[in-house]
């Protein structure tokens, strides 16, 4: 049985203008910036720092998260 699990996910522009506050343990991906964070359940998305990012996108072209 495959498990597929997507994480909300979003361009730079859209993070950045609506800043929203992730709940604790919610993961919350750039898709202009490949970066994920990590939310902890008080501070905007503005003020988290992003935990990954690379020059390899970790999207397929379904633009969902690949995590094998």
């Amino acid at each position: 049985m495959t498990t597929r699990i997507k994480l909300r996910r979003d361009s730079a522009s859209n993070w950045e203008t609506n800043n929203p506050t992730l709940a604790l343990g919610e993961a919350g991906y750039d898709l202009t910036n490949n970066q994920i964070r990590v939310g902890d359940g008080n501070l905007g998305w503005n003020d988290l720092s992003p935990i990954g990012g690379s020059a390899n996108r970790l999207v397929n072209g379904e633009n969902q998260v690949l995590l094998n």
